[in-house]
């Protein structure tokens, strides 16, 4: 009977590793802007690749120039993100489920404030897209939460893992009213 489930054990975790790389608590809006540090729209200038030999650790490093501060009392025009994993020799590594930031992009950014970079909050869900509505003109915001897994606490406290699923864009102002209220709300 032990071997049954043991090995019942190791096939669910084999699943489960193939659906999903990483995974984070699930944060609504709200508390992805009360934890943050700061939150900034602005545009990606620049992404670049270090090494980090003590720690035996590819970074990517992403310049973003800031174009608007919705929380925090940073005035800089441009910030750096800090990410694991980048180029090495020729070759991509990346952790599964984090944000992929895209020269020229547009975003909006929850992030926690370090002395020499900025992180994201928690993976891609830190990590709004501001994406032109092709019919209406109008800015909408989207995020790419597909390769992570995301952690939800049942009502008796039991932690159990979602796929996370296909959002529809939002428009840019009822966004950031959203977010803005809730900063106003302290």
């Amino acid at each position: 009977m032990k071997k049954i489930n043991y090995l019942a054990i190791i096939i669910s975790l084999a699943i489960y590793n193939m659906l999903f790389a990483s995974v984070a608590l699930k944060l609504t809006n709200k508390e992805m802007t009360e934890k943050a540090d700061e939150i900034v729209i602005g545009s990606v200038k620049e992404i670049s690749y270090t090494f980090d030999e003590k720690q035996q650790t590819p970074y990517t490093i992403t310049t973003i120039v800031v174009e608007k501060w919705i929380k925090g009392s940073a005035k800089e025009k441009e910030i750096k993100i800090r990410q694991i994993g980048g180029k090495v020799n020729n070759q991509h590594l990346f952790i599964t489920g984090d944000a992929k930031l895209k020269e020229g992009e547009r975003v909006i950014l929850f992030l926690k404030k370090g002395e020499e970079f900025r992180f994201l909050l928690a993976l891609s869900q830190a990590k709004f897209s501001i994406i032109k509505d092709e019919t209406t003109g109008e800015e909408k915001v989207i995020r790419d939460i597909s390769q992570l897994g995301l952690g939800v606490f049942d009502k008796d406290g039991k932690m159990r893992i979602e796929k996370s699923s296909n959002e529809s864009p939002v428009l840019l102002k009822d966004f950031l009213l959203e977010i803005e209220s809730y900063i106003n709300k302290k």
